[in-house]
């Protein structure tokens, strides 16, 4: 199965089991035991994410909106903490470095 199938057929599966979960990085928020063990985490290990992120998505450094734990949808393994803005667009993309390079250089030759 193509890889783009694939991602589809394993976000579809995903979502019909709830495995998204959206983690708040304000101050006094732990997310549940339920949501990290959803993702093979440890209250340590996503403290240990977060921290090394300094609390901000992993993609625009934003730090004032809540995160989505970021998974690999073939792999299921965790790839950071994102806003919900970043991990929408690396699902719009599929995941594909393909997509979002040319959506990269159709910025760039857009440029004033």
């Amino acid at each position: 199965m193509e890889k783009a199938k694939l991602y589809e057929a394993m976000k579809i599966a995903r979502s019909r089991e709830k495995k998204r979960a959206i983690v708040h990085t304000y101050e006094g928020y732990s997310p549940s035991e339920k949501v990290l063990s959803g993702y093979g985490l440890r209250q340590l290990d996503y403290d240990r994410l977060l921290a090394r992120q300094g609390g901000a998505c992993a993609i625009c450094f934003n730090d004032g909106e809540p995160l989505v734990i970021d998974h690999d949808h073939i792999e299921g393994s965790v790839r950071g903490l994102l806003c919900n803005s970043c991990n929408s667009m690396l699902g719009f993309a599929r995941d594909d470095t393909r997509i979002l390079r040319s959506a990269i250089q159709y910025l760039i030759s857009h440029l004033p």
